[in-house]
């Protein structure tokens, strides 16, 4: 999974010790894993292509003209 931050979820249902989680699930299966406890945004690659992404989305899908946003 593509997660931009980690957290209790990342450390505890995908990672962690328990029976239920990702992790012992699939070494039950036969894999080996190496959980990576970071998040996409720790990236700085993954961040620079986040932010560009942002900022095309704001160039092309926002009005130029900011009263389509103030209220009547």
């Amino acid at each position: 999974p593509l997660l931009l931050t980690s957290g209790m979820h990342v450390a505890r249902d995908m990672a962690g010790e328990g029976e239920a989680s990702w992790k012992a699930r699939l070494e039950k299966a036969g894999f080996s894993v190496t959980p990576i406890l970071e998040g996409l945004g720790e990236s700085p690659l993954f961040r620079q292509i986040y932010i560009e992404k942002a900022r095309k989305a704001l160039r092309t899908e926002c009005p130029r003209d900011a009263s389509a946003y103030r209220e009547s």
